[in-house]
């Protein structure tokens, strides 16, 4: 008996110490700002096109800058886009660039590191590459105007918490938060960073994910098919959010979800936005979405009909109507 409780002792210490070592890295925040060129287009088209010569892209999904004037003037405003995981800028277009043009705001729409891509999507894509991405799109965002507003999708606004004691996030003004990611709704999402996480994520997912997208549209923006590695990254880049959502200090933030949400959590995505500490905030509940997807809720892919009132809802609070 006493060799069975050794054994089993040993055994159990074993596991943990396993789980410990399978426990996938906590994600860190990057502290080194991004140095960007005189000519942003410029160089973010060198960049695009090694990604292009390597993978391919799909056409309208490139990283891109959209002058309210002359190329190269900056703007009071700028408008910095954060497109959701597995999604493209194409997400919720045009909503970003008709807010942009009413403003009188620069654009920029950024691709997080391996979506859109021809081949190989997601694969080998790592959080790292995508905080880098974030960023990347402050950095960018800066060099167009004074003050930044940062519209972000479901990840993409995850993405965009993740940043909050980067030095460019002082110049972010306003953060949009549409179906914001700070928990999948998916039960036992958590278990992908903790103990045996990779191992079991791939257990009860297999090695691959794939999902049938609503339109011909959708299945050109979006990847519908991605390792599940991908998905243990999202949530490194989920847990990093959550401890540094009481950091993002902003002037003002402004929510648009749905309480029929599938995709995220609304439990958690309500919590999260209440520790949120913006100094004005608010809350535009889309009680019965007219879009394909009561995650995905405006946008002319999936939500034409919520643009205009998207549209309406963002650029009225930031007028303060």
């Amino acid at each position: 008996m006493k060799r069975f409780f050794a054994a089993t002792l040993v055994l159990f210490v074993l596991l943990v110490a396993g789980g410990v070592i399978t426990r996938p890295t906590p994600l860190s925040t990057p502290v080194i700002p991004i140095e960007i060129t005189s000519d942003p287009d410029t160089w973010l088209q060198q960049k695009e096109d090694l990604t292009r010569e390597r993978y391919g892209l799909v056409d309208g999904a490139e990283k891109c800058i959209t002058w309210a004037g002359s190329s190269g003037t900056r703007t009071e405003y700028a408008v910095v886009y954060l497109h959701g995981f597995s999604a493209t800028r194409q997400e919720i277009a045009p909503v970003p660039a008709q807010v942009a043009e009413l403003l009188g705001a620069n654009l920029f729409e950024t691709r997080l590191a391996g979506h859109g891509r021809l081949h190989e999507q997601l694969d080998g894509v790592v959080a790292e590459d995508w905080l880098n991405d974030g960023a990347e799109a402050l950095a960018i965002g800066h060099q167009l105007g004074d003050k930044l507003v940062v519209i972000g999708v479901s990840t993409g606004a995850t993405l965009a918490l993740t940043l909050a004691e980067h030095p460019d996030f002082r110049a972010v003004d306003t953060l949009v938060l549409i179906s914001p990611n700070w928990a999948p709704a998916a039960a036992g999402s958590g278990i992908a960073t903790g103990p045996y996480g990779p191992q079991l994520t791939r257990l009860f997912a297999g090695e691959e994910r794939r999902w049938t997208a609503a339109n011909d549209l959708q299945e050109k923006y979006w990847t519908t098919r991605y390792p599940t590695e991908s998905i243990i990254e999202m949530m490194r880049l989920v847990d990093l959010a959550n401890a540094m959502t009481a950091s993002a200090e902003v002037p003002r933030a402004l929510l648009i979800y749905s309480p029929l949400d599938d995709v995220v959590s609304v439990q958690e995505l309500l919590s999260g936005f209440e520790r949120l500490p913006a100094r004005r905030k608010a809350t535009l509940v889309v009680e019965e979405p007219r879009s394909l997807s009561p995650h995905v809720l405006t946008g002319a892919i999936l939500g034409p009909e919520e643009v205009a009132p998207t549209v309406e809802a963002i650029v009225g609070f930031l007028r303060g109507t």
